[in-house]
């Protein structure tokens, strides 16, 4: 199914039509991400994305096609990331989709919506860390501000974003600035060994 993405809309979407049908999930979260790439697809095909999302039965594909329909609906790519970021599924599914959309494009669901997730899993720091290390200042002051957090296990996220989502020269700077300020005996130890590091 995958590869009938690359196909244009009026030979592939036909197809992933019916795939989308199919009683198996994986064959339908194939199909519902190739839709998402489908050249020129247009409305029909945010279409078949979006009622995948509203409407199959599994997790998994709506994952998907919360993927794909953020991003074929550039005005509607915010409404429909906030409603996975709100959508609890098996292993956080349907969240680390819009997670992944939300890392992808700060214009659609601003760093401080993301914040509140940061006690929950680990991948919010994670898009966080993308966002920031694509320039985005408030991500940015988000994750500093929680390597102070109440929470060792947000600290510990925290920590770990910096250290692997994002270049040493993008974390670098901010880690200095924040370490004489850290009350956290183990994060402050934590950051001194990423400060240490050998610079490339």
């Amino acid at each position: 199914a995958a590869a009938l993405g690359k196909f244009p809309a009026s030979m592939g979407l036909n197809a992933l039509e019916r795939a989308l049908r199919d009683t198996s999930a994986e064959v339908r979260v194939a199909a519902v991400q190739a839709i998402g790439g489908v050249a020129d697809g247009g409305p029909r095909a945010l279409a078949l994305a979006r009622g995948a999302w509203d409407h199959d039965s599994s997790y998994a594909v709506r994952a998907a096609a919360l993927g794909a329909a953020a991003r074929l609906d550039e005005a509607g790519r915010g409404a429909i990331v906030r409603a996975g970021l709100a959508t609890p599924s098996y292993r956080d599914a349907i969240q680390n989709a819009a997670l992944g959309g939300a890392a992808r494009d700060p214009e659609a669901v601003p760093a401080s919506e993301l914040e509140p997730l940061l006690g929950t899993q680990q991948n919010p720091a994670y898009a966080l860390a993308a966002r920031a290390a694509r320039g985005d200042s408030a991500a940015m002051q988000l994750l500093v501000r929680h390597l102070d957090d109440d929470r060792g296990w947000v600290r510990g996220w925290i920590v770990d974003a910096f250290r692997n989502g994002m270049p040493d020269s993008t974390a670098r700077a901010p880690l200095a600035a924040a370490r004489d300020h850290l009350t956290h005996a183990e994060t402050k130890t934590a950051v001194d060994q990423l400060l240490s590091r050998p610079q490339p």
